[in-house]
């Protein structure tokens, strides 16, 4: 039963139950009247509860339709506010924006599309897009992406050509998306961006880097060509700074040529022929008679005392044209030496030798015996190991020429009988080394640093080849060249090393202290040859054909 309908029963029971009251007659039987009553109840009773009960059904149903329409309100609330913002985003937007049906056409743009492309809402409301913004040969490039979009793929396209109102070209970045509801197409949105600019800059960055890759390509050029000019000075202003070492170091033995030819030609100057031709003849005058001139004439007997005093003077003077000569062949040869080291050099070969240091040090001081002399310089050797090393020989000999000619420059204005050059000879673990010291005029400190650079020199008419030279030379042995000066006035020591090949170090007993000057000057004077003291025995040396094999360098 529907609510009115037992609504209606109950008040026809009530009606009932009023009137039987109403109507019933005093004294009537009891006990039906009150089963008849009592059913009357029941009846309105299950109406009551039908009743309450769709009362209670009424208030639930009510109850739900309005939580219903809550949430359809609230709904509808929210997706008026997403419509709301979708519009402000979409009216808002820098990017053109427009809404099109399923068959392209227009349905809305925002004010960003009119800003771009010139065209009015209700220009473009209801017109194919294709026809506002694509030109002829857009059109197939426009056509493409229909075709994709209708079969609901999305489309970008990056930096694509379009057309304004006005004609001109528009540069943008292009996203179309097909709109679909229930499986089922029914339109598409598009969106462009403006690269104008963007594109605009990159034609000029372009335009740009093919003028810079133009001056890179006209520098380059001129680069190659000056690079060309570079390589060529250098290697001519290689060729005299070799030259200019070349020729220092032939100049360096050339004066120790210049003195043996000096000294021969005053040996020979000394011969006395205008003596010994007049004894001979006085000999052929008397050779009628040679007994009795011998015996009896004083003449005779001054002329054999005459002739047995030459062997004595023709003997020294023998044995010192063969020194001198001796000396003159082996700067002769080291002149050649030099002069196919230089040779060796220029074709990129570049040869060792095992070669004894301390025998090195003595031929050194064989080539600059007359410079020494001439000089009164002592020479204090001080041999304490005999190392080899693998070494260009004429190189280094001539290193050890500059070094002595710059000590003997060094100490021109010491007192001569303070002239002192030490040589030391050394080695330790893997290393060798020879350490000249002069005690002259010192090295200003400040100069230390650039004693070895090429051109610097403190000498009034020094051109600076010197000791650059001595630098690249070691360089070249794999070597290193040092200077150490405590300060002007008191003298430098130049130090050079070597890896060492093999060590022969001489006994601790033949080692002894350096005397003083005084006796230096005293044992000097008592000798014939150049002053030289060897204040350290050297070993007994092997024949060097026995070491074990070093690889030349090429």
């Amino acid at each position: 039963m529907s609510k009115r309908d037992v609504r209606e029963r109950l008040s026809q029971l009530i009606d009932i139950v009023q009137a039987w009251i109403s109507d019933r007659p005093i004294g009537a039987d009891r006990h039906t009247d009150d089963d008849r009553f009592a059913e009357l109840v029941r009846d309105m009773a299950e109406l009551a509860d039908q009743l309450i009960l769709q009362e209670i059904d009424s208030e639930r149903e009510k109850a739900a339709l309005n939580q219903k329409i809550a949430e359809q309100k609230q709904a509808e609330q929210l997706l008026q506010s997403e419509k709301d913002l979708v519009e402000q985003l979409f009216e808002s937007s820098e990017s053109a924006i427009a809404q099109g049906n399923d068959r392209a056409t227009v349905l809305r743009i925002n004010r960003s599309f009119t800003r771009i492309f010139g065209y009015t809402a209700e220009e473009a409301v209801g017109r194919q897009i294709d026809e506002l913004i694509a030109t002829e040969e857009q059109k197939g490039d426009a056509h493409s992406v229909n075709e994709r979009v209708w079969r609901r793929q999305n489309v970008y396209l990056d930096h694509v050509a379009r057309r304004r109102k006005d004609g001109s070209r528009v540069y943008v970045s292009l996203t179309v998306s097909p709109i679909v509801v229930n499986d089922k197409r029914v339109g598409s949105y598009a969106i462009w961006r403006d690269v104008t600019e963007q594109v605009n800059n990159e034609i000029e960055l372009a335009k740009y880097r093919d003028h810079l890759e133009e001056l890179v390509e006209k520098r380059t050029a001129q680069l190659a060509k000056a690079q060309n000019e570079l390589l060529q000075a250098a290697h001519k202003a290689g060729m005299v700074e070799m030259a200019n070492g070349t020729l220092h170091n032939v100049g360096n033995v050339l004066n120790s040529v210049k003195t043996s030819t000096e000294m021969i030609n005053r040996i020979s100057s000394g011969v006395p022929y205008q003596r010994f031709r007049k004894a001979n003849a006085l000999l052929r005058d008397n050779m009628d008679n040679i007994v009795a001139f011998v015996a009896n004439d004083p003449k005779g007997k001054l002329l054999l005392e005459y002739y047995l005093q030459l062997e004595d003077q023709f003997n020294n003077m023998e044995d010192e044209i063969r020194h001198q000569l001796g000396r003159l062949k082996r700067n002769v040869d080291m002149v050649v030496e030099i002069i196919a080291t230089q040779q060796s050099t220029g074709k990129g070969k570049q040869f060792t030798e095992k070669c004894y240091l301390d025998q090195i040090v003595d031929e050194t001081l064989d080539v600059q015996e007359d410079m020494i002399e001439q000089h009164e310089i002592t020479v204090i050797k001080e041999i304490r190991a005999s190392p080899v090393v693998a070494v260009q020989r004429t190189k280094l000999i001539h290193i050890l020429i500059n070094l002595i000619r710059n000590a003997k420059d060094a100490m021109i204005d010491t007192p001569i009988k303070e002239r002192f050059l030490r040589i030391a000879v050394s080695a330790d673990n893997d290393r060798a080394a020879i350490a000249v010291t002069d005690n002259g005029i010192g090295v200003d400190p400040q100069h230390l640093e650039k004693l070895f650079t090429h051109g610097f020199t403190t000498k009034k008419r020094g051109h600076g080849f010197g000791l650059h030279t001595c630098a690249e030379y070691m360089a070249e042995m794999e070597g290193e060249i040092t200077a150490d000066s405590p300060g002007q006035g008191q003298g430098a020591t130049f130090t050079m090393r070597f890896p060492l090949v093999e060590s022969v170090s001489p006994p601790s007993s033949t080692l002894s202290p350096p005397d003083d000057p005084a006796a230096l000057l005293r044992r000097r004077a008592s000798r014939r040859d150049t002053p030289t003291m060897d204040i350290d025995t050297p070993p007994a040396r092997r024949d060097l054909s026995t070491l074990p094999p070093y690889p030349s360098e090429e």
